[in-house]
């Protein structure tokens, strides 16, 4: 039984990794419709965005994050039309977000996902113009084959309400939403 949770394990840790080296999605962090540079470095937990709207003159820089978070790029939690800087921390299964709309003074923070789940960016699940906190769990049910569970937090009702759906398995890739 120790065997079968190690490779579990394992195999969660490896499709992390894969989702991971995925290509980052586009940001566009000042709101212009354009795409941004952006970089998060683990090192120092900071967001370094080389804006469009400054022809890539001008720059935003933020600490928010330590080393072990996942960036999540992509995603509008505050309606603003702007992406946030958002961490998700595997290790608490915490969403930091800092918003956008507060010039990325303030935050909020929200429990959902645990360690071993994928958190996904740029999905608007409830239509609300706002994206929702979405974590993948694979091969939930731990044996061989077991079936995969979206987990989705619905910025609609501020955080608060949630469903789920099966959909893929053990060894699948989640992908996140497209701009």
């Amino acid at each position: 039984m120790k065997l079968f949770k190690l490779f579990t394990t394992l195999c969660a840790s490896m499709i992390l990794a894969s989702a991971l080296a995925a290509p980052a999605k586009a940001s566009d962090f000042d709101g212009d419709r354009k795409d941004d540079y952006v970089v998060w470095r683990p090192s120092n937990g900071t967001w370094y965005v080389l804006t469009s709207s400054s022809n890539f003159t001008n720059s935003i820089t933020r600490s928010w994050g330590i080393a072990g978070d996942i960036p999540i790029g992509g995603s509008d939690f505050d309606g603003d039309g702007k992406d946030d800087m958002v961490v998700w921390r595997p290790s608490s299964g915490t969403w930091f977000v800092l918003t956008s709309s507060s010039n990325f003074t303030n935050s909020f923070t929200r429990s959902w996902g645990q360690g071993g789940d994928i958190p996904i960016g740029n999905l608007d699940f409830d239509k609300d113009g706002r994206d929702d906190m979405v974590v993948w769990r694979p091969n939930n049910g731990g044996f061989p084959g077991a079936l995969g569970t979206w987990f989705v937090l619905t910025s609609s009702s501020n955080f608060t309400n949630s469903f789920s759906r099966l959909w893929g398995i053990g060894g699948d890739i989640p992908v996140g939403g497209a701009k």
